[in-house]
């Protein structure tokens, strides 16, 4: 069936509903939002009420504000993330909309209508959770968006380091917001002209040239001057894999190690780790690619083991990315499945 389709029409997005790994993008369980970075597209159903995707006439129903204000954090928390966000409704069978769920929708629209574009054609970005909400963005633009707004106007975004250009409320532009990059990250000083929405208010941080922020997971060299990398400290990204509803399973896709900045010229780094799958994999570091090549062991219990040193690798950036993933991504959701996994950076 994935075949027909892309055969009618190539640009046609499937999705993972239909099983067997032939899905463009993954959908979550119903109303499941997942506790773990997504390395693949994905969508969250979701329902106006847990309980139901249809309409039923004892459905409990409360308050209009509170269900707006509940969908709404949904969608944040969701598009912060990097998901789609899909919202059903169930109508009567007549074809008409209960009022409840219809002043519901009109509550988030009203919300969109001043708030959208901090949602709309925007992206995730990695940072470290914020006490105070959930962060969106687009090319040189920060959407901070305050479901906690802070008591004593002072708001934080910890690990942010950049060149503001402007600070100001999305729904007033003319409110510039006083701001400074501090050891805790980038201040934002909150005046109480900022009309704070019920909801959800939105701030807008303008940057010049490269987004920089310090990862939760940043790697220091150890007391060796060398730097140890491993499953256990390595950021994992994850896919869905499986043949109906019930028996999908989390898989990890890709192993991301944010290194900090390395003093010397050039560096040497030493991979080796086993898998049981006759697989070709890619390690990337700041996007350049290298190979890892694969010597198969009968005395290692049946596993294929991987190994490759490169030499004279340029670790120069404040924060350098190192990867490691399938080689091929016929079927991007098929997890990595290797053990005893060690990378030596010195």
């Amino acid at each position: 069936m994935a075949d027909l389709v892309k055969k009618i029409q190539p640009n046609c997005m499937i999705s993972g509903r239909i099983w067997n790994d032939q899905g463009d993008f993954m959908v979550m369980g119903d109303n499941y939002q997942p506790e773990f970075k997504m390395g693949v597209p994905w969508q969250t159903p979701a329902s106006m009420f847990d309980e139901t995707w249809s309409y039923r006439s004892w459905q409990k129903r409360s308050n209009v504000e509170d269900k707006v204000n509940e969908k709404i954090i949904d969608l944040l928390n969701i598009v912060s993330t990097g998901g789609n966000y899909l919202l059903n409704i169930g109508p009567k069978a007549d074809g008409t909309v209960i009022p409840f769920e219809k002043q519901v929708l009109e509550g988030i629209g009203e919300w969109l209508e001043t708030n959208g574009e901090s949602i709309y054609n925007t992206k995730e970005v990695a940072f470290q959770d914020q006490e105070w909400g959930v962060i969106t963005a687009k090319a040189n633009k920060l959407y901070l968006h305050l479901s906690d707004y802070p008591q004593n106007n002072k708001l934080i975004i910890k690990g942010l380091n950049l060149d503001v250009l402007d600070v100001y409320s999305l729904t007033d532009n003319s409110i510039s917001l006083e701001n400074k990059i501090s050891d805790q990250g980038c201040e934002i000083y909150l005046t109480n002209e900022i009309i704070n929405n019920k909801y959800s208010t939105t701030i807008v941080v303008e940057y010049e040239n490269e987004l920089s922020y310090i990862p939760l997971n940043l790697i220091e060299a150890d007391e060796n001057k060398e730097y140890v990398l491993s499953s256990n400290n390595a950021e994992k990204y994850h896919s869905y894999s499986g043949h109906d509803y019930y028996s999908t399973k989390a898989t990890v896709i890709k192993m991301k190690w944010n290194v900090a900045k390395n003093i010397s010229d050039s560096s040497k780094v030493k991979i080796t780790f086993a898998s049981r799958n006759d697989d070709e994999f890619k390690l990337l570091i700041n996007n350049q690619e290298y190979a890892i090549s694969s010597l198969t062991s009968a005395n290692n219990q049946d596993s294929n083991l991987y190994k490759a040193i490169i030499q004279s690798v340029k670790l120069n950036k404040r924060i350098n990315e190192i990867e490691l993933s399938l080689l091929y991504s016929i079927n991007p959701h098929k997890g990595m499945d290797i053990e005893r996994l060690g990378i030596m950076i010195k």
